[in-house]
């Protein structure tokens, strides 16, 4: 109930703004323009249908009662709504590319501090986060994005329309995934250093190159610093062990990075010592 409730407030929030003669109720290009701020897409004939089947006598829409009808067909529990009137979630490319820009100037270990900031939010340890957390966490990541896109955001991640969402699958989303020839790069790096499977954190850091960091190279960290940072990325859980699957992530995490395919499989051979 709370998503619902959640909905209804951010729309008539949204609705007020665009009200410029303050009467509860908002005009065609009124309602076109909140919607837009919200995230939805129609095309022209479904506009125009929705407004008209929601105005009153006055030609106008009342905000309280839509933004009530709206909360409650966006919180998926209606099976009787016409598909004509839902939200289409496209991907907010825009939003995305925001975020990805701060983490690759982030370096290497961006995403996995994302992570952690979410875990640092997620204080009933439920792998999701409402709207408000969701808000906290990309502000304290440097992002700078403006209410109408991370509305676009929050609603095309909110994948059950209940006002939480995955982190997994955000951060999945955001980082996006490898293509086949740099998971291809990844495993055949994998299988050369651990050949017999899991390996000790000690032989992983002994294995990894720290000369390919910029920072150990013109001295301003240590071998052991380089360590330290290493396996806060990869080993995430703090078992003492690297497993090929925390090894994935870590290149699922840091792949955005390079721009080509070929810039992957040279950082990854470098990282390793693999040429």
């Amino acid at each position: 109930m709370h998503g619902v409730d959640d909905e209804g407030k951010t729309t008539k929030r949204y609705f007020a703004h665009f009200d410029l003669h303050g009467r509860g109720a908002v005009n065609a290009e009124e309602f076109r323009q909140t919607l837009e701020a919200l995230g939805c897409t129609f095309r022209d004939h479904e506009l125009k249908a929705l407004f008209a089947h929601s105005q009153n006598d006055q030609g106008l829409v009342n905000i309280e009662s839509f933004a009530a009808r709206f909360a409650h067909r966006a919180s998926g529990n209606n099976p009787n709504i016409n598909p004509v009137f839902g939200l289409r979630k496209e991907v907010p490319h825009e939003a995305i590319e925001k975020i990805r820009s701060v983490l690759k100037g982030k370096g290497m270990y961006g995403v996995r501090a994302l992570v952690q900031l979410f875990r640092t939010f997620d204080k009933d340890a439920n792998a999701k986060l409402d709207r408000h957390e969701i808000q906290w966490v990309l502000k304290q990541n440097g992002q700078n994005l403006q209410p109408s896109e991370f509305e676009r955001l929050f609603r095309y991640f909110d994948v059950n329309n209940d006002g939480n969402i995955s982190i997994s699958e955000f951060i999945a989303g955001v980082r996006g995934e490898m293509n086949d020839a740099r998971k291809g790069v990844v495993a055949e790096a994998w299988k050369r250093i651990a050949p017999h499977g899991d390996i000790s954190v000690d032989d992983f850091c002994a294995a990894f190159n720290v000369n390919c960091i910029p920072a150990y190279a013109n001295g301003s960290m240590t071998k052991s610093q380089v360590h330290h940072d290493l396996l806060e990325a990869v080993d995430f859980n703090h078992d003492g062990k690297i497993q090929e699957q925390e090894f994935i992530d870590f290149y699922a995490n840091v792949s955005s990075s390079y721009p080509t395919d070929e810039d992957f499989k040279k950082g990854v051979y470098n990282a390793w010592g693999l040429y």
